[in-house]
This record gives C-alpha cells, sequence and structure tokens, in this order.
C-alpha cells in the first residue's frame, strides 16, 4: 500500500515535468487550478492535499453544471413557452459543448488525499469510518466508493517525487524506511520546452527530477449543508512487482510516464470499467519500474 508520499517540487517545475502535446501536436503545460492550495513537501499523509492531473474535461463538465443549474432556476419563473424553447437551447448547447471539448488538454489540481464519496452524508468529511487513501485495483468494482467514480471516469494520476514504504524486520521487530521513485535519467538540458517544434522523445528535454505518476479515482463531495465541493482522491494498488514485493506486498499502480501513458488513463470513456481479468490489467492503467 502507500501511506506516505513526498512532492517537493515547485509548482512552475511541477507543470513542466508534465508536459504533453495536444491532438494539434502542440507541445503545452498543463494549467494550474488553486495553485495556492499546493504546499511542497517531503512528507505527504492522507488527509493533506497532493497534486493530480487530469483532464479539462472534467472541469468543463462541473462548470457546465453550475451554469444549467442557474440557468434553470431563472427560467422557471418564465412563461412556459419560454421555458420550453430555453430548454431546447440548453440542451443543444449542453452537448455542443461537451462533444467540442479537447479531451486532451490537462490540468493540475491539488486535491484532499483520501476519496470522500459523493453520496457521502455527514457534514464533517473526517468522519468517514474506513480507508479510502488506497483502492485495490482486484476490488474496485466490488466497493461502492470507487466503482461509482470509477463509472463516471473520474480518473486522475497522482504525482509526487515518490511513496515511502516500511519494511519490518521479523529478527528486530524494527522497521526499515525505504523510498520509492522512478528511476532517474540523467538527460541533455534544452531550453526547446515551450517551443511548437522539437525532439518526439520528452525525456531528452526534461532535466529535473522526473516525477513518480500513480494512477488514482477522484470524486468530488458537496457538504449537505451547503459550501464548496471537495475533491479527493485514492491511489490505486496492485500486488508489488519482484523489485518491490520483499519490502511490501502490495504497491502503488505506475503510470510509465505522465506526459505519455496519461493520455489513456485520464482520458478513458467513462463508462468504461475495470477489468478483472489479470491479463488486462496493465491495459488499465500501465505500470513502469520503480527504484529504492
Amino acid at each position: 500500500m502507500c501511506g506516505r508520499t513526498s512532492c517537493h517540487l515547485p509548482k512552475e517545475v511541477l507543470a513542466r515535468a508534465c508536459a504533453y502535446r495536444d491532438r494539434q501536436g502542440q507541445r503545452r503545460l498543463p494549467e494550474w487550478r488553486e495553485p495556492d492550495r499546493y504546499c511542497p513537501s517531503y512528507n505527504k499523509s492522507p488527509q493533506s492535499s497532493s497534486p493530480v492531473l487530469l483532464s479539462r474535461l472534467h472541469v468543463e463538465k462541473g462548470a457546465l453544471l453550475l451554469g444549467r443549474i442557474t440557468f434553470s432556476l431563472v427560467i422557471l419563473r418564465a412563461r412556459l413557452l419560454v421555458l420550453k424553447a430555453a430548454s431546447v437551447f440548453k440542451e443543444e448547447a449542453t452537448h455542443a459543448c461537451i462533444y467540442g471539448a479537447d479531451s486532451s488538454e490537462r490540468i493540475i489540481a491539488p486535491m484532499r488525499w483520501g476519496l470522500v464519496p459523493s453520496w457521502f452524508k455527514e457534514a464533517d468529511p473526517s468522519k468517514l469510518q474506513y480507508n479510502t487513501s488506497n483502492c485495490r485495483s482486484d476490488t474496485i468494482m466490488e466497493k461502492r466508493s470507487f466503482k461509482v467514480p470509477l463509472g463516471k471516469g473520474r480518473r486522475c494520476v497522482v504525482l509526487a517525487d515518490g511513496f515511502y514504504e516500511w519494511q519490518r524486520c521479523q529478527r528486530t521487530n524494527r522497521t526499515q524506511p525505504y523510498f520509492i521513485y522512478f528511476p532517474q535519467i540523467k538527460t541533455e538540458k534544452s531550453e526547446s520546452m515551450g517551443a511548437a517544434d522539437g525532439p518526439e522523445d520528452w525525456e531528452k528535454v526534461w532535466d529535473n527530477w522526473r516525477p513518480l505518476t500513480m494512477a488514482g479515482l477522484f470524486d468530488c463531495w458537496e457538504p449537505p449543508e451547503g459550501g464548496d465541493c471537495l475533491y479527493s482522491y485514492t491511489i490505486i494498488t496492485v500486488d508489488s512487482c519482484k523489485g518491490l514485493n520483499g519490502i511490501h506486498h502490495r504497491s502503488s499502480r505506475q503510470v510509465a510516464a505522465a506526459r505519455r501513458c496519461c493520455n489513456g488513463w485520464p482520458q478513458s470513456h467513462p463508462k468504461s470499467k475495470t477489468p478483472k481479468h489479470p491479463k488486462r490489467q496493465s491495459q488499465m492503467c500501465p505500470s513502469g519500474p520503480a527504484s529504492f
């Protein structure tokens, strides 16, 4: 499992590390949402705020929903004929916004670690009785807390320098901490990061720390008494690979690289479910090698 992470990179550097190409092939940096809520730290625990990478489409759908609710409240006071006309226009505009949005565009947003389900009825999210900081890939479709956001396509990539894992020594009963991270590749420095043209291999133009990118799910919880929505996430875990199973039998599901495999994980169709067949698990969110 994953119980502690580190994410110390400044937000500008983290955005550069997650650069990508849009549908037109142009290099772009993901836009930060609420950057003031991001606090770099070498020790992040559940219930703290961490950056996640997700499709802009999720934000546009949220803004669209808010606009539809506001608009509906206004037109309720209009005459029946105006109401019908507005409803038709609203529906057409809704489809135009959803299908015209570019799902390849990405944003980075700080979210609470530990998923609070959208259906949770208590006024205090800390009263959630069970741990949702991690989500087992083999039981993801059996638990409502994770099945619902997965069905809504609320997928994200959790960004971190790495995560901590503790190995218990049976002889002394003491624990030895390990730091798990992506292998760092020495590359030549380049100033072509913001250019439209350049090498296809992004590893050749990135010369800083390579973040660990972990597959996750997020949800949006609205306080029953009103207030700001709380965005929270969970990290998907799988059986540890051969190099890590000596430390712990579970580990986070690593996405090979935010700038590549992020295309597949957050942008998957909302109605797609997690395949239960073991041979298809790698298609759900490809794993990459890790070091410690």
